[in-house]
């Protein structure tokens, strides 16, 4: 028979002996610390996806190609100019001063223009010009040097005009538009008739 004493000690050993696997596997494997599982990664991704699909590809914007080629946003293509095209030609009035008259009665107060007067209508006018010149264009590539002259007569208003330029900017509408808009330039009153000569460097 077991004694009281022994069956205590007994009983001891074995809670100790339970208490300290317990321990153990509690310092081993520290089930109170949790990696971050695949569904935390999951959200992550898909809480970035809407900013990437915001970022949109922009298409080049510009005249086009060159080669005739249309460009990435779906313009006209380049037109591809021959040498008829390229070709320099006179269109417009015969521009020269007219025969002078002389009356000894009369007083000599009139003359011609100057060069900086001319200059300056030139330079403070000439936009509505440079816009037919460009129309014309379009987007061909070309470069020219366009050339008007205007028979400007004693009060500052231009009669006679012709246009010297590419047979291609004649085809696409220059003639009518330039006229229109030289017929529109002042200059100064001078009491006397002046050709004058406007060249346009096309670029």
């Amino acid at each position: 028979m077991v004694q009281p004493r022994a069956m205590r000690f007994f009983l001891g050993l074995l809670v100790g002996t339970a208490l300290g696997a317990a321990g153990a596997y509690a310092w081993l494997e520290r089930p109170w610390l949790s990696e971050p599982g695949p569904a935390l990664a999951d959200a992550g991704a898909q809480a970035d996806q809407p900013a990437r699909k915001q970022r949109k590809r922009r298409g080049r914007r510009g005249r086009g190609n060159r080669g005739g080629e249309a460009g990435e946003t779906g313009g006209d293509p380049v037109p591809v100019l021959s040498e008829a095209d390229r070709r320099l030609v006179w269109k417009g009035d015969q521009v020269a001063l007219p025969p002078r008259q002389v009356d000894f009665g009369a007083g000599t107060d009139g003359r011609p223009l100057s060069g900086d007067e001319i200059n300056r209508v030139l330079r403070a006018q000439s936009g509505a010009i440079q816009g037919c010149i460009a129309e014309a264009r379009g987007d061909a590539e070309l470069e020219a040097r366009i050339v008007l002259e205007m028979l400007v007569d004693g009060t500052g208003a231009v009669g006679a005009r012709r246009i010297q330029a590419p047979a291609y900017l004649f085809a696409h509408g220059l003639y009518p538009c330039a006229r229109q808009a030289a017929g529109r330039l002042r200059f100064p009153a001078t009491g006397a008739p002046t050709v004058v000569t406007a060249p346009y460097n096309l670029h």
